[in-house]
């Protein structure tokens, strides 16, 4: 039902915009190698697509985009809580 709803279509299309829009100001503010999405949402193909589509659109803005490099994380889903897990250890000097 979401699929065909426009309204539901423009919210998703908005997000994935916005969603292009923060990973291109993150990657002028802390050039990372590489930005990786993970998390449940990043499970839904049209996800990545969505955010694809809009950093490709963006990047034409800028030559500084031309080496940015968006990717799903190796872990998809579980990504969040590996990370948690290796902060934990951290900050309780648990990690060896």
């Amino acid at each position: 039902m979401a699929e065909t709803d426009p309204e539901v279509q423009d919210i998703l299309e908005q997000m994935y915009y916005n969603i292009a829009w923060h990973c291109c100001n993150l990657y002028i503010t802390l050039a990372p190698e590489i930005i990786l999405i993970g998390g449940g949402i990043s499970a839904q193909p049209k996800f990545m697509e969505g955010i694809v589509k809009y950093t490709s659109k963006l990047r034409r803005l800028s030559y500084i985009y031309e080496r940015m490099k968006i990717d799903l994380c190796k872990f998809g889903n579980d990504s969040n809580l590996i990370g948690a897990l290796f902060n934990f250890l951290q900050k309780y000097d648990l990690a060896k």
